[in-house]
Protein backbone atom coordinates (compact mmCIF):
# COMPACT_ATOMS: atom_id res chain seq x y z
CA UNK A 1 0.00 0.00 0.00
CA UNK A 2 0.81 3.62 -0.77
CA UNK A 3 1.61 6.14 1.83
CA UNK A 4 -0.41 8.77 1.60
CA UNK A 5 0.11 11.29 4.78
CA UNK A 6 1.38 11.22 8.15
CA UNK A 7 3.59 13.44 10.81
CA UNK A 8 7.07 12.28 12.55
CA UNK A 9 7.69 13.51 15.97
CA UNK A 10 5.52 16.46 16.01
CA UNK A 11 4.96 18.72 18.88
CA UNK A 12 1.62 20.75 19.51
CA UNK A 13 0.87 23.19 22.43
CA UNK A 14 -1.16 25.51 23.01
CA UNK A 15 -0.86 28.46 26.17
CA UNK A 16 -2.50 26.13 28.89
CA UNK A 17 -2.02 22.39 27.09
CA UNK A 18 0.34 20.17 25.24
CA UNK A 19 -1.82 18.80 22.28
CA UNK A 20 0.76 16.01 20.82
CA UNK A 21 4.86 15.33 22.37
CA UNK A 22 6.88 13.20 19.33
CA UNK A 23 3.47 12.30 17.35
CA UNK A 24 4.64 9.86 14.62
CA UNK A 25 2.16 8.23 12.57
CA UNK A 26 1.18 7.40 8.69
CA UNK A 27 -1.91 6.36 6.62
CA UNK A 28 -1.90 4.25 3.71
CA UNK A 29 -3.54 3.99 0.94
CA UNK A 30 -6.66 1.42 1.90
CA UNK A 31 -6.79 2.56 5.61
CA UNK A 32 -9.86 3.41 7.47
CA UNK A 33 -9.32 5.74 10.45
CA UNK A 34 -10.91 6.92 13.06
CA UNK A 35 -10.25 9.60 15.53
CA UNK A 36 -11.78 9.49 18.90
CA UNK A 37 -11.66 11.43 21.69
CA UNK A 38 -13.22 13.90 24.92
CA UNK A 39 -13.36 17.32 24.09
CA UNK A 40 -9.56 19.20 23.75
CA UNK A 41 -8.07 16.50 23.36
CA UNK A 42 -6.50 17.30 19.66
CA UNK A 43 -9.23 15.73 16.85
CA UNK A 44 -9.61 18.76 15.24
CA UNK A 45 -6.01 19.97 15.63
CA UNK A 46 -4.62 16.62 14.56
CA UNK A 47 -6.86 16.96 11.30
CA UNK A 48 -5.31 20.40 10.85
CA UNK A 49 -2.06 18.85 10.98
CA UNK A 50 -2.88 17.25 7.99
CA UNK A 51 -5.24 19.20 6.32
CA UNK A 52 -2.45 22.12 6.38
CA UNK A 53 -4.25 24.65 8.63
CA UNK A 54 -2.35 23.75 11.83
CA UNK A 55 1.30 24.05 11.79
CA UNK A 56 3.58 22.38 14.24
CA UNK A 57 5.34 23.78 16.79
CA UNK A 58 8.10 20.96 16.19
CA UNK A 59 8.56 17.82 13.42
CA UNK A 60 7.14 17.49 10.63
CA UNK A 61 3.80 16.83 8.55
CA UNK A 62 4.36 14.44 5.71
CA UNK A 63 1.58 14.66 2.91
CA UNK A 64 2.03 12.84 -0.81
CA UNK A 65 1.71 15.19 -3.89
CA UNK A 66 -2.18 14.85 -5.23
CA UNK A 67 -3.98 14.28 -1.84
CA UNK A 68 -6.64 16.20 -0.79
CA UNK A 69 -8.25 16.70 2.24
CA UNK A 70 -11.54 17.59 2.95
CA UNK A 71 -12.66 18.00 6.44
CA UNK A 72 -16.24 19.17 8.55
CA UNK A 73 -15.42 22.28 10.85
CA UNK A 74 -16.96 22.03 14.40
CA UNK A 75 -18.70 25.15 13.75
CA UNK A 76 -21.27 25.00 11.16
CA UNK A 77 -20.34 27.11 8.07
CA UNK A 78 -23.13 25.79 6.06
CA UNK A 79 -24.72 27.77 3.56
CA UNK A 80 -28.63 27.50 4.47
CA UNK A 81 -29.90 28.74 1.55
CA UNK A 82 -28.00 26.33 -1.04
CA UNK A 83 -28.85 22.57 -1.29
CA UNK A 84 -27.13 19.65 1.09
CA UNK A 85 -25.44 18.60 -2.21
CA UNK A 86 -23.54 21.81 -2.70
CA UNK A 87 -22.69 22.03 1.00
CA UNK A 88 -21.11 18.90 0.39
CA UNK A 89 -19.44 18.83 -3.01
CA UNK A 90 -19.25 22.66 -3.36
CA UNK A 91 -18.91 23.22 -6.94
CA UNK A 92 -16.70 20.38 -7.70
CA UNK A 93 -18.20 19.02 -10.98
CA UNK A 94 -20.39 15.85 -10.82
CA UNK A 95 -18.36 14.09 -12.54
CA UNK A 96 -15.40 14.21 -10.29
CA UNK A 97 -16.68 13.27 -6.76
CA UNK A 98 -19.24 10.83 -8.90
CA UNK A 99 -16.72 8.85 -10.71
CA UNK A 100 -15.47 7.81 -7.63
CA UNK A 101 -17.04 5.08 -5.62
CA UNK A 102 -15.53 5.65 -2.43
CA UNK A 103 -16.71 8.90 -1.96
CA UNK A 104 -20.33 7.84 -3.51
CA UNK A 105 -20.22 4.94 -0.40
CA UNK A 106 -19.26 7.56 2.01
CA UNK A 107 -22.18 10.28 0.91
CA UNK A 108 -24.73 7.70 0.79
CA UNK A 109 -24.07 6.34 4.09
CA UNK A 110 -23.90 8.98 5.64
CA UNK A 111 -26.52 11.20 4.25
CA UNK A 112 -28.21 8.97 1.94
CA UNK A 113 -31.36 9.24 3.81
CA UNK A 114 -31.39 12.88 2.82
CA UNK A 115 -32.69 14.82 0.21
CA UNK A 116 -29.61 15.81 -1.77
CA UNK A 117 -31.39 19.14 -3.69
CA UNK A 118 -33.02 20.19 -0.42
CA UNK A 119 -32.11 23.23 1.53
CA UNK A 120 -29.88 22.85 4.14
CA UNK A 121 -32.02 25.73 6.35
CA UNK A 122 -34.63 22.96 6.29
CA UNK A 123 -32.78 20.01 8.01
CA UNK A 124 -33.10 19.25 11.80
CA UNK A 125 -30.27 19.82 14.08
CA UNK A 126 -30.12 16.27 14.48
CA UNK A 127 -29.94 15.86 10.96
CA UNK A 128 -27.88 18.76 10.29
CA UNK A 129 -24.93 17.36 12.77
CA UNK A 130 -25.60 13.60 11.34
CA UNK A 131 -25.13 14.44 8.29
CA UNK A 132 -22.83 17.92 7.55
CA UNK A 133 -20.73 18.74 10.68
CA UNK A 134 -19.16 16.84 13.36
CA UNK A 135 -20.19 19.44 16.65
CA UNK A 136 -17.84 18.92 18.70
CA UNK A 137 -17.68 14.96 18.85
CA UNK A 138 -16.44 12.50 16.18
CA UNK A 139 -19.46 10.38 14.36
CA UNK A 140 -19.70 7.55 16.49
CA UNK A 141 -18.39 9.18 19.84
CA UNK A 142 -20.85 11.12 20.74
CA UNK A 143 -21.86 11.00 24.36
CA UNK A 144 -25.55 11.27 24.03
CA UNK A 145 -25.69 7.77 22.38
CA UNK A 146 -25.86 8.63 18.63
CA UNK A 147 -24.25 5.05 17.62
CA UNK A 148 -26.56 5.23 14.19
CA UNK A 149 -23.35 7.29 12.83
CA UNK A 150 -20.79 4.45 14.34
CA UNK A 151 -22.95 2.20 12.67
CA UNK A 152 -22.95 3.73 9.60
CA UNK A 153 -18.77 4.57 9.53
CA UNK A 154 -18.26 0.40 10.40
CA UNK A 155 -20.53 -0.50 7.11
CA UNK A 156 -18.54 2.13 5.38
CA UNK A 157 -15.01 0.56 6.57
CA UNK A 158 -15.72 -2.64 7.91
CA UNK A 159 -12.24 -3.97 7.61
CA UNK A 160 -11.11 -2.07 9.84
CA UNK A 161 -9.44 -3.32 12.98
CA UNK A 162 -11.96 -2.11 16.25
CA UNK A 163 -15.05 -1.56 13.78
CA UNK A 164 -16.91 -3.82 15.48
CA UNK A 165 -16.46 -2.35 19.01
CA UNK A 166 -16.76 1.24 17.68
CA UNK A 167 -19.98 0.57 16.31
CA UNK A 168 -21.16 -1.35 19.58
CA UNK A 169 -19.95 2.01 21.04
CA UNK A 170 -17.27 0.32 23.28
Amino acid sequence: MAFLFGCENVHLEYPTKVIFESLSLGVDDGDCVGVVGRNGDGKSSLLGLFDGTVEPDDGRVLRTGGVRFASLRQADELDDAKSIGWNVVGDTPEYEWASDARIRDIIDGMIGDLDWNAEVGTLSGGQRRRGLHQNDHPRGGRPDGDHQSADRLQGLCPHAPGAEAAAAGA
